[in-house]
């Protein structure tokens, strides 16, 4: 692989993966704008039906997501920062964690939760916690860490494919640099 950046390398993966797979469609609140920069280009490439703005609202999020994966969709919840999940918790430790099991594989729910966690970075203390330890406790998901590029791409490429729900946290120093070119005034316009 080569040479790249936390953000760069989780750009990738949704783009091979959308690109592979037809039924994977991302939710986030700004993802169309790409405030953390990882689902740039993303919009103009897969258009407004598989890369689709949410409300403000994790609740809505988080269901949505668990709805459309129950239809047969995909989905690539973007939460951007980890302490976001602890307001869409209800989807994701009832029906995503547990509803494959309940019914004994029959619905499936492939959602795959991803946020950044951790301090450093002038996040404050509601873009900060280490969340995921709290889902680690939660039979029915998997949890995974990525702590380089390489692993990150690889880890969300699996997870898009998996049948049951994920959650990928990476380190926010490493991942939240804005892209080159990136600015306020010309993506809030």
């Amino acid at each position: 692989m080569p040479k790249q950046r936390m953000i760069q390398a989780l750009n990738d993966a949704l783009m091979e993966e959308m690109a592979r797979d037809p039924s994977i469609v991302l939710f986030g609140e700004d993802v169309e704008i790409s405030i953390m920069g990882d689902t740039k280009g993303l919009l103009e490439a897969y258009g407004p039906g598989r890369v689709r703005n949410t409300p403000i609202s994790e609740t809505v999020m988080t269901g949505a997501a668990v709805g459309a994966a129950a239809t047969g969709a995909r989905v690539v919840c973007h939460m951007m920062y980890g302490n976001f999940l602890y307001t869409g918790f209800d989807a994701i430790a009832n029906p995503a964690a547990k509803l494959r099991c309940m019914t004994n594989g029959q619905i499936s729910l492939p959602v795959t939760f991803i946020a950044t966690y951790g301090g450093g970075r002038s996040q404050a203390a509601q873009h900060s916690d280490a969340m995921h330890p709290l889902f680690m406790n939660l039979g029915g998901i998997k949890v995974v860490c990525a702590s380089e590029p390489g692993d990150a791409k690889g880890l969300l490429k699996a997870a898009t494919r998996a049948p049951s729900s994920r959650s990928i946290s990476t380190p926010s120093s490493a991942r939240s640099r804005r892209p080159a070119g990136w600015s306020w005034s010309t993506k809030r316009a």
